[in-house]
């Protein structure tokens, strides 16, 4: 499940439970994302 969709079901929850393996892909996704954020600040967009 896409993190938009997890976001989306849990917002009209007061609390939600998420899978232990929909967690770790979305920090896995926050990883790579930071990552090329980070690139992009440190190297330039060109």
């Amino acid at each position: 499940m896409g993190a938009e969709k997890l976001r989306n079901k849990s917002d009209c929850d007061d609390f939600y439970i998420i899978a232990k393996s929909d967690a770790e892909k979305q920090i896995a996704n926050a990883k790579i994302f930071v990552t090329a954020i980070e690139s992009l600040i440190f190297e330039g967009c060109g």
